[in-house]
C-alpha cells in the first residue's frame, strides 16, 4: 500500500462514521434535514474516496480504470448531494433544479460506465502522472486519459459548486444571525477550490497533487462544529424553560399555601388579609388567589331578615298545599 493513500483511508473512514451520525440525527428527528442532506454529501465521499484509495495502489492500467470510474461516479454522487445540502442551508435552489441536477449527473455516471472509450475512459490510453514535491514527495498517478464526457462532467460540476458558493456568500452577508455559519462558508469555499484545483490537473493544465479527497475533511469539522454549537444552544434554551417552570410552579404552590394555610377574617364584615397586610371582600380574595368563580344567590335566614313579607308568603303557600 502506497504511503500517500493511508491519509484517504482515514478520511474515508470519517466520512462514513461522520455520515452515519448526521442520518441518525435525521431519523430520529425528520425536522433536521440539514443533518439528512450532509449525511449523503459524506456517503458520497466516502465512494469517491474508495475510488481514490484503490487508484492510488493500483500499478495497472486496466485495473486503475476501473477506480477512475468510481472516482466520476463518487464525484456525480458529491454534486447532487451538495446542492441538495446547500439548499437545505441557505434555501435560494428552486424546487425543479436540485432534481434536475441529480438527473444531469446521473447521466454523466451512466455514460462513464456504459461508453466506455475515448470519449469517457478507457485503459488503451493511458495518462500516467508523477508528482514531486520537494526532495520528500514523490507520488505517482497510474490514471488513463480522461475523455469529454467526463470532462464536461468535471466542468458541469464546477459550475455547481461556483453557483453553491456565490449563493452561500451573498446568503451569509445578508443573514442577520451569522452565528457559527463562518466555519461552514470557509469550509465550503475551500472544498470548491480543491476542487478547482484538481479539475486543472485532470485537464491537465499543470501538475500537483489532487486535494478534493482531502478538502472535505474541513467541511466536515466546521459541520461538527455548527452541530456543537446547535446543541449547546438548544441546551440552553431547554435549561431557560426549565428555570421558568419551576419559577411558576413556586409561585403557584405559594397561593395554594396561602389558600390552605390561617386566613385571617374579619369577624363581622368577613373581609380576608392577604400576606401585605391588605383587607379584601371574600370574593376579591378567592378570585385571585384560585381558579373559582362566583354566581349570586340569597339563603334563606338572609331572605327572611331581608324580605319577612315575601318568606310569609312561601309559608302560607306552602301550608295550603
Amino acid at each position: 500500500m502506497v504511503t500517500h493513500s493511508i491519509p484517504v483511508i482515514v478520511l474515508a473512514s470519517l466520512s462514513m462514521l461522520v455520515g452515519l451520525m448526521f442520518l441518525s440525527i435525521y431519523l430520529r428527528n425528520a425536522k433536521f434535514q440539514i443533518s439528512g442532506s450532509f449525511s449523503l454529501v459524506c456517503f458520497a465521499v466516502f465512494v469517491y474516496d474508495i475510488g481514490c484509495i484503490g487508484l492510488y495502489n493500483a500499478t495497472d492500467f486496466a485495473v486503475s480504470v476501473h477506480w477512475q470510474r468510481l472516482q466520476f461516479a463518487g464525484i456525480a454522487a458529491i454534486t447532487a448531494a451538495l446542492a441538495l445540502f446547500y439548499n437545505k442551508f441557505s434555501g435560494n435552489f428552486s424546487g425543479k433544479i436540485v432534481p434536475l441536477i441529480a438527473i444531469v449527473n446521473l447521466a454523466f455516471c451512466i455514460a462513464t460506465y456504459a461508453l466506455p472509450g475515448p470519449l469517457t475512459l478507457t485503459a488503451s490510453i493511458p495518462a500516467e502522472k508523477s508528482v514531486e514535491i520537494g526532495n520528500f514527495i514523490h507520488i505517482r498517478y497510474f490514471e488513463v486519459r480522461i475523455g469529454i464526457i467526463n470532462n464536461l462532467q468535471m466542468l458541469f460540476s464546477l459550475v455547481v459548486f461556483t453557483i453553491c458558493n456565490i449563493g452561500l456568500i451573498k446568503y451569509f452577508l445578508r443573514s442577520q444571525s451569522r452565528g457559527r455559519k463562518e466555519a461552514i462558508v470557509v469550509g465550503m469555499i475551500l472544498f470548491y477550490f480543491a476542487g478547482l484545483n484538481d479539475f486543472f490537473v485532470g485537464i491537465p493544465l499543470y501538475s500537483f497533487v489532487y486535494l478534493f479527497e482531502y478538502s472535505f475533511a474541513g467541511l466536515i469539522i466546521s459541520m461538527a462544529m455548527m452541530l456543537a454549537g446547535d446543541f449547546v444552544d438548544l441546551m440552553a434554551e431547554y435549561a431557560k424553560i426549565n428555570q421558568n417552570l419551576e419559577a411558576a410552579v413556586e409561585e403557584r404552590t405559594k397561593e395554594l399555601k396561602t389558600l390552605s394555610g390561617l386566613l385571617p377574617i374579619c369577624a363581622s364584615c368577613k373581609k380576608i388579609r392577604d400576606d401585605r397586610g391588605y383587607w379584601n371582600q371574600i370574593e376579591s380574595f378567592l378570585l385571585e388567589h384560585s381558579d373559582a368563580t362566583f354566581s349570586h344567590g340569597i339563603c334563606p335566614e338572609c331572605k327572611k331578615m331581608l324580605y319577612p313579607e315575601l318568606a310569609q308568603e312561601l309559608r302560607d303557600k306552602k301550608n295550603r298545599e
